[in-house]
Protein backbone atom coordinates (compact mmCIF):
# COMPACT_ATOMS: atom_id res chain seq x y z
CA UNK A 1 0.00 0.00 0.00
CA UNK A 2 2.87 2.40 0.81
CA UNK A 3 4.39 1.76 -2.63
CA UNK A 4 1.10 2.59 -4.32
CA UNK A 5 0.75 5.75 -2.23
CA UNK A 6 4.30 6.87 -3.13
CA UNK A 7 3.70 6.14 -6.81
CA UNK A 8 0.47 8.15 -6.80
CA UNK A 9 2.18 11.01 -4.98
CA UNK A 10 4.98 10.99 -7.58
CA UNK A 11 2.46 11.04 -10.43
CA UNK A 12 0.58 13.92 -8.80
CA UNK A 13 3.79 15.94 -8.41
CA UNK A 14 4.75 15.35 -12.06
CA UNK A 15 1.27 16.37 -13.20
CA UNK A 16 1.49 19.55 -11.12
CA UNK A 17 4.91 20.40 -12.56
CA UNK A 18 3.66 19.86 -16.12
CA UNK A 19 0.64 22.07 -15.45
CA UNK A 20 2.92 24.87 -14.28
CA UNK A 21 4.80 25.03 -17.61
CA UNK A 22 8.51 25.00 -18.21
CA UNK A 23 11.06 26.79 -16.10
CA UNK A 24 11.72 29.04 -19.09
CA UNK A 25 8.03 30.02 -19.20
CA UNK A 26 8.15 30.84 -15.49
CA UNK A 27 11.27 32.99 -15.92
CA UNK A 28 9.76 34.66 -19.01
CA UNK A 29 6.82 35.73 -16.83
CA UNK A 30 9.30 36.93 -14.19
CA UNK A 31 10.97 39.21 -16.79
CA UNK A 32 7.98 39.73 -19.09
CA UNK A 33 9.08 43.19 -20.28
CA UNK A 34 12.41 41.78 -21.50
CA UNK A 35 10.71 38.67 -22.94
CA UNK A 36 8.23 40.77 -24.91
CA UNK A 37 11.10 42.67 -26.57
CA UNK A 38 12.33 39.41 -28.18
CA UNK A 39 11.15 38.36 -31.61
CA UNK A 40 9.30 35.03 -32.08
CA UNK A 41 12.46 33.20 -33.25
CA UNK A 42 14.43 34.28 -30.19
CA UNK A 43 11.56 33.35 -27.86
CA UNK A 44 11.32 29.91 -29.45
CA UNK A 45 15.08 29.37 -29.17
CA UNK A 46 15.30 30.58 -25.56
CA UNK A 47 12.32 28.42 -24.56
CA UNK A 48 14.48 25.39 -25.44
CA UNK A 49 17.43 26.50 -23.25
CA UNK A 50 19.41 27.66 -26.29
CA UNK A 51 21.54 30.80 -26.18
CA UNK A 52 23.51 32.69 -28.79
CA UNK A 53 25.99 35.52 -29.01
CA UNK A 54 24.52 38.97 -28.42
CA UNK A 55 21.66 37.65 -26.25
CA UNK A 56 21.01 39.86 -23.25
CA UNK A 57 21.82 38.65 -19.75
CA UNK A 58 18.06 38.48 -19.06
CA UNK A 59 17.56 36.24 -22.13
CA UNK A 60 20.33 33.94 -20.87
CA UNK A 61 18.74 33.90 -17.42
CA UNK A 62 15.37 32.98 -18.95
CA UNK A 63 16.99 30.22 -21.03
CA UNK A 64 19.36 28.73 -18.44
CA UNK A 65 18.34 30.07 -15.05
CA UNK A 66 20.67 31.23 -12.31
CA UNK A 67 24.32 30.42 -12.85
CA UNK A 68 26.03 28.30 -10.21
CA UNK A 69 28.35 31.25 -9.62
CA UNK A 70 29.78 34.38 -11.22
CA UNK A 71 33.35 35.52 -11.56
CA UNK A 72 34.10 39.00 -10.24
CA UNK A 73 32.95 41.79 -12.54
CA UNK A 74 35.85 43.29 -14.53
CA UNK A 75 35.30 47.03 -14.18
CA UNK A 76 38.01 47.95 -16.71
CA UNK A 77 36.67 45.84 -19.59
CA UNK A 78 33.05 45.90 -18.40
CA UNK A 79 32.81 42.13 -18.73
CA UNK A 80 31.22 39.63 -16.40
CA UNK A 81 31.27 35.85 -16.57
CA UNK A 82 28.50 33.57 -15.34
CA UNK A 83 29.35 29.89 -14.84
CA UNK A 84 26.80 27.09 -15.15
CA UNK A 85 27.32 23.42 -14.37
CA UNK A 86 25.38 21.05 -16.57
CA UNK A 87 25.59 19.46 -20.00
CA UNK A 88 25.08 20.09 -23.68
CA UNK A 89 22.64 17.32 -24.73
CA UNK A 90 23.57 14.94 -27.53
CA UNK A 91 23.20 16.61 -30.88
CA UNK A 92 23.49 20.11 -29.42
CA UNK A 93 27.23 20.59 -29.46
CA UNK A 94 28.16 24.26 -29.60
CA UNK A 95 28.64 25.78 -33.01
CA UNK A 96 29.65 29.27 -33.94
CA UNK A 97 26.28 30.81 -33.15
CA UNK A 98 24.12 28.82 -30.69
CA UNK A 99 24.37 26.43 -27.76
CA UNK A 100 21.71 24.36 -25.99
CA UNK A 101 22.67 23.69 -22.38
CA UNK A 102 20.85 21.95 -19.52
CA UNK A 103 21.76 23.45 -16.17
CA UNK A 104 20.53 23.22 -12.59
CA UNK A 105 17.63 25.45 -13.58
CA UNK A 106 16.06 22.65 -15.59
CA UNK A 107 13.32 20.43 -14.15
CA UNK A 108 14.82 17.44 -15.97
CA UNK A 109 18.06 16.24 -14.44
CA UNK A 110 21.33 17.15 -16.14
CA UNK A 111 23.87 14.51 -17.12
CA UNK A 112 25.47 12.34 -14.45
CA UNK A 113 28.04 14.22 -12.39
CA UNK A 114 30.95 12.60 -14.26
CA UNK A 115 29.66 14.01 -17.57
CA UNK A 116 28.88 17.55 -16.44
CA UNK A 117 30.73 20.51 -17.82
CA UNK A 118 31.12 24.15 -16.93
CA UNK A 119 29.58 26.64 -19.34
CA UNK A 120 31.28 30.01 -18.96
CA UNK A 121 29.16 32.79 -20.49
CA UNK A 122 30.93 36.16 -20.72
CA UNK A 123 28.88 39.33 -21.06
CA UNK A 124 29.99 42.73 -22.23
CA UNK A 125 27.52 45.56 -21.63
CA UNK A 126 24.94 42.95 -20.56
CA UNK A 127 25.14 41.01 -23.87
CA UNK A 128 26.74 37.64 -24.58
CA UNK A 129 30.23 38.29 -25.88
CA UNK A 130 31.22 34.61 -26.02
CA UNK A 131 30.98 31.30 -24.18
CA UNK A 132 33.13 28.27 -23.65
CA UNK A 133 32.61 24.75 -22.38
CA UNK A 134 35.26 23.58 -19.94
CA UNK A 135 35.84 21.12 -17.15
CA UNK A 136 34.33 22.04 -13.82
CA UNK A 137 36.87 23.79 -11.60
CA UNK A 138 35.87 23.37 -7.92
CA UNK A 139 38.64 25.73 -6.79
CA UNK A 140 37.35 28.52 -9.04
CA UNK A 141 33.87 27.91 -7.64
CA UNK A 142 35.13 28.31 -4.05
CA UNK A 143 36.73 31.67 -4.92
CA UNK A 144 33.75 33.09 -6.79
CA UNK A 145 30.37 34.64 -5.98
CA UNK A 146 27.70 31.95 -5.50
CA UNK A 147 24.25 32.67 -6.92
CA UNK A 148 21.15 31.40 -5.16
CA UNK A 149 19.00 29.22 -7.41
CA UNK A 150 16.06 31.18 -8.79
CA UNK A 151 17.77 34.54 -8.36
CA UNK A 152 18.97 36.87 -11.10
CA UNK A 153 22.65 37.75 -10.51
CA UNK A 154 23.39 41.36 -9.67
CA UNK A 155 26.71 43.18 -9.85
CA UNK A 156 27.77 44.53 -6.51
CA UNK A 157 30.41 47.19 -5.94
CA UNK A 158 32.52 44.90 -3.75
CA UNK A 159 33.04 42.35 -6.55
Amino acid sequence: MKKLSRALTGIAILALLNACGTVQEHRARQFSADWNLLDAEAQSRIATATIQENDTNKAVYIALGSPNYTLPYDWSSRTWTWVYWGSAPDGSAPDDTTLRFLSRGEIRLPAPKSERQALRVTFENQRVLHWELAQIDPEEARQSVAVEMGKFPLITRHQ
